[in-house]
């Protein structure tokens, strides 16, 4: 169905007309009335919006207006102020006073010259000083300054010819501030000169022309040739290249020094000759007064002070000598400074890296400096490749080395003066920590396991405090040479980018030239620096070596060291040694010094036990209570025929058991290296042949308990002191009152075996004793001299023991050798540091 149209809002005369009408018909009411609103909103803000710029140009015209009334207020009070009667009276005064002073007109005249040539002069040194003090920007007028600079000082030369001696002072004033301005005209063009413009690795037209501008500059305020134009602006760049305030210590500075010579080079050649002859030749077209620059100048007021200048100033050109410099002049000047320039650069090279301490800084730099000489090397076609290369390159490998000298120098004190200081005091080397020491135990585990892992293996190492601290500064140190190492790997491996093209030249000679500058950089500096690091390792550990060697006494004499306490200074060196033995690279690196040591912990533990085997021998075969009843050694034999021994006495349990202890009580850490075992194997098996050799003398002569086994030794030898016998005699009366586990031992009746073949001819109870003995010598054989031979068993006991013991290959010994070699494999486990 058809809907009436909406009515015009504009006809209500009550808003509650609205809703007179049905709801679709208030709906759209309700649509115009917002479409009525939003388009008066637009049309508002587009006519606010056209005349808004309006209406701020004339705010700012209102502004401007009103500050510029304000000038003209202040000056017309100035003015006023200072045109009072007294004043006007004044100056009628000395007007009449200067015109009756004047003279005739010529008088007049000269008077006028010297007043306009003194305003010129005084203009000149105003607008150099505002050159050079930034007032009036340098860009574009430097020359016009050396044009103005020449006028004033023209100007100035013809004032002190013709003035008189009231104003001759004032002249010599400015002629002075004229002076100092052309020095600091010249300051501002050497400081122009050193800084290119633009690009560092391109140079543009507008760079060259302001280049060019500056050198002309400086020709004409110096009256200096091209050539002597040429030679001062390589002289700056020079300066420049040598200029420790170029940047900051950095591999950027490095290069940028690079970059200024490549540039220098370019400019050179892009300057001279054509474009400064033109230059100079344009600077001798006309005379300087006519020249539009100077003309135009507010403060020289030429417009009213040229035509009373003299006719010699108005007149002068400057005499440029343009064409003085040719072109092979040029490249003649230009080879010999690159070559001069090379050098510094390769000093001052030297002399910035000096400044870098971190070899990665200093092995980026190089790979970004020679880079930059590949790029830019076909300016430098008048040089010798090879030698240029070798003098750029030097710096940065005499400074890696340094750097890792300087590495080394930090492996060797990390060690050197820790362990000095703990030498010279014996007291302050602390006790290895015990692994059930209440600060493991009862260490917080909460943080996770890995500084409780740290803690257990230190123990377990025996690092005191101090060696924990020594070995953290030798691994940071030994780290970081492990990084140099890895960076020397990079400098091989590096990928070298040459644009050098020479469509002049010969295409294989130039492929040869870049073959060997690639192969130089990237083998032959990295073998250089390698061998330097093989040669630093060997002398840093050599140092360390020769110190250690010097504190333990071995590198004059086997002086004494004390090795008999976990914290004796032995002790602790041997530890360290064995640290520095793992982390050394391969060689034979304190050896030496390791292996002393090792001898004199094994002579202070084999010292200690050979009392104890002396004793445990004695108990064994040697009667002591009961006239020459002994012990029963038959009660564990086989039952073969032969009956032969199946294990060891107890004094061979016993003695092995001891030694175990003795090493332990030192510390475990110390055993860990099978030469330091196998030494200490060597020294108790000595100490078992001979008090095995003193046991058979003793059981051989049958006087029991008359005499006592000391030390491997008889008392009644003849051959030990009586200190030696009584320190024996205490120690046996000790362990003869108690076994191992300290309850008393009571001897038996010996037992005679049965086997009436094998002790034909010998006493039962002394081929019992002997037998039993060559079981125990073979199974300490066995534990101490592994190898399985005969050289092993003193030749006094075969020769005590006779048939069928003294051959090698009878069944009898092969059955004892057999039976001690099972008894050690299944006991072995008790005696694990030895094994």
């Amino acid at each position: 169905m058809a809907t009436s149209s909406a009515p015009d809002p504009r006809t209500f005369t009550a808003w509650t007309e609205a809703f007179t009408y049905p709801i679709p018909t208030t709906r759209q009411l309700e649509r115009r009335l917002r479409t009525d609103a939003t388009a008066a909103s637009t049309k508002l803000r587009d006519l606010v919006g056209a005349s808004y710029r309006d209406l701020l140009d004339t705010a700012n015209a209102i502004v401007d207006i009103h500050g510029q009334t304000e000038d003209v207020e202040r000056l017309l009070r100035k003015v006023g102020g200072r045109l009072d009667v007294r004043g006007i009276e004044r100056g009628g005064r000395n007007i009449r006073e200067w015109r009756n002073r004047g003279g005739d007109a010529a008088d007049r005249k000269e008077r006028l010259k010297r007043s306009a040539m003194a305003g010129v002069l005084r203009g000149a040194v105003t607008y150099v000083e505002a050159v050079v003090t930034g007032e009036i920007g340098a860009d574009g007028n430097t020359l016009t300054a050396a044009k103005v600079l020449v006028v004033g000082r023209l100007v100035g030369k013809a004032l002190s010819a013709r003035q008189e001696d009231a104003d001759k002072k004032t002249v010599e004033v400015w002629g002075r501030r004229l002076g100092n301005a052309r020095l600091k005209l010249l300051r501002l063009l050497d400081r122009r000169l050193q800084r290119p413009r633009g690009a560092d690795d391109n140079i543009d037209p507008e760079s060259i022309t302001a280049l060019v501008r500056d050198l002309s500059a400086f020709a004409l305020a110096t009256s200096s040739t091209p050539s002597e134009v040429l030679r001062h602006f390589h002289h700056v760049r020079l300066e420049a290249i040598r200029d420790q305030r170029l940047g900051p210590k950095s591999k950027s500075s490095l290069v940028r020094r690079l970059r200024l010579y490549f540039r220098t080079l370019k400019e050179s050649k892009a300057t001279f000759v054509d474009l400064m002859a033109a230059s100079l030749k344009t600077l001798a077209a006309g005379t300087l007064l006519q020249d539009p620059c100077v003309k135009g100048l507010e403060q020289l007021g030429l417009d009213i002070n040229a035509h009373w200048i003299d006719e010699d100033v108005r007149n002068f050109t400057p005499w440029t000598r343009h064409e003085e410099l040719s072109k092979a002049k040029a490249d003649e000047l230009q080879k010999a400074w690159s070559a001069e320039a090379l050098v510094a650069l390769s000093e001052t090279i030297t002399v910035d890296l000096e400044g870098l301490d971190n070899i990665q800084t200093v092995v980026d730099g190089r790979k970004a400096f020679l880079q930059t000489w590949l790029t830019g090397r076909q300016y430098v076609r008048h040089l010798d490749e090879r030698p240029a290369l070798d003098r750029l390159r030097s710096p940065f490998r005499a400074r890696i080395i340094a750097l890792l000298s300087n590495r080394f120098a930090d492996l060797e004190s990390a060690v050197h003066d820790p362990l000095a200081q703990l030498l010279s005091d014996e007291t302050s080397i602390e006790k290895p920590p015990s692994l059930w020491s209440a600060d493991i135990t009862s260490h917080d585990v909460g943080q996770g396991a890995v500084s409780f892992k740290a803690r257990i293996v230190t123990a377990r190492r025996g690092h005191s405090p101090s060696i924990t601290t020594m070995l953290v500064r030798f691994d940071a140190a030994a780290e970081s040479i492990a990084q140099a190492q890895i960076l020397v790997k990079q400098m091989r491996d590096t990928k070298w980018d040459d644009d050098y093209d020479d469509a002049s030249s010969d295409e294989d000679e130039n492929s040869k030239d870049a073959s060997i500058s690639h192969d130089t950089l990237s083998n032959a500096d990295p073998q250089a620096i390698q061998t330097a690091l093989a040669h630093s390792t060997t002398t840093a550990y050599a140092k360390l070596d020769a110190f250690l060697q010097e504190q333990t006494g071995t590198s004059e004499n086997l002086t004494k060291i004390n090795c008999n306490a976990p914290n004796a200074p032995g002790v602790l060196v041997l530890r360290v040694l064995n640290e520095l033995r793992a982390r050394a690279p391969q060689g034979d690196h304190f050896l030496n010094t390791q292996q002393h040591l090792q001898a004199k912990l094994a002579q202070h533990v084999s010292t200690q036990t050979a009392p104890v085997l002396a004793s445990a021998l004695r108990r064994t075969y040697v009667s002591n209570h009961k006239g020459d009843a002994g012990f029963s050694l038959t009660m564990l034999w086989d039952n073969s025929d032969p009956s032969l021994p199946v294990q060891p006495s107890p004094a061979a349990i016993r003695v092995l058991k001891h030694a175990v202890q003795i090493m332990g009580d030192l510390g475990p850490d110390l055993w860990g290296e099978k030469d330091a075992v196998q030494m200490l194997k060597s020294e108790l098996f000595t100490v078992v042949r001979e008090a095995v050799q003193t046991c058979v003398a003793v059981v051989e002569s049958n006087k029991g308990a008359s005499q006592n086994i000391q030390n491997g030794h008889t008392s009644s030898g003849g051959d030990t002191t009586q200190a030696e016998g009584s320190e024996s005699k205490t120690k046996d009366r000790t362990i003869e009152g108690n076994d191992h586990n300290g309850t008393e031992v009571k001897e038996e009746p010996v037992a005679v075996g049965g086997n009436s073949d094998l002790m034909e001819g010998v006493g039962a109870q002394k081929k019992q004793k002997l037998v039993q003995l060559l079981f125990d010598v073979l199974y300490l054989q066995r534990a101490l001299a592994p190898a399985a031979d005969t050289d092993g068993i003193p030749d006094v006991l075969l020769d005590a023991l006779g048939e069928p013991f003294d051959k090698d290959d009878t069944e009898e010994l092969s059955r004892l050798r057999k039976a001690a070699n099972d008894y050690w494999k299944r006991t072995y486990l008790l005696f694990g540091l030895l094994v």
